[in-house]
């Protein structure tokens, strides 16, 4: 792994860790139970996030742009952004095609989800092919009374 590489990932990781700990109201180690959607009785963070991923499939940056949390950060092979720049991504992708696999949903506390995944995508982003498959995390905050999605992050899986 590269020194930029280990940075980046040693730097994904201790967001996650300061934004669950600093959102934390209860230990972690506690058992959390499923957030459920009050009218279909999926998860919540699990439907919001594939309304992101449908967002930008159909180009519908309204939708997208609302998911997203005003300190929004994303980091991926291209570097870090921020709400600013990703809420362009929607005009930028081709999204054709994606599956998701091995979900695991960790919930820190009532208010504060990880999701992390595999995504295997059939996208462009201006023109150039998108890595596929991908491992992504995906922090959801619960803020006055709305989930917003505070971080991103996307990294290449390598086939064994």
């Amino acid at each position: 792994m590269s020194r930029q590489r280990l940075c980046q990932f040693g730097c994904s990781l201790f967001v996650i860790a300061c934004l669950a700990w600093g959102q934390s109201s209860t230990p972690c180690q506690q058992p959390q139970p499923t957030v459920l959607d009050k009218t279909s009785g999926d998860e919540v963070t699990v439907r919001l996030e594939r309304q992101g991923w449908e967002a930008l499939k159909a180009k519908d940056t309204t939708t997208y742009e609302r998911l997203l949390a005003e300190d929004f950060v994303s980091v991926g092979s291209d570097g870090i952004t921020t709400k600013s720049e990703e809420k362009n991504l929607p005009a930028q992708i081709t999204l054709d095609d994606y599956k998701w696999e091995h979900m695991r949903v960790v919930h820190f506390n009532p208010d504060v989800t990880l999701l992390v995944y595999k995504a295997t995508q059939k996208a462009t982003v201006s023109g150039q092919s998108v890595p596929t498959p991908t491992w992504i995390s995906s922090l959801w905050i619960k803020r006055n009374g709305s989930w917003q999605n505070t971080f991103y992050q996307e990294t290449k899986a390598e086939l064994k």
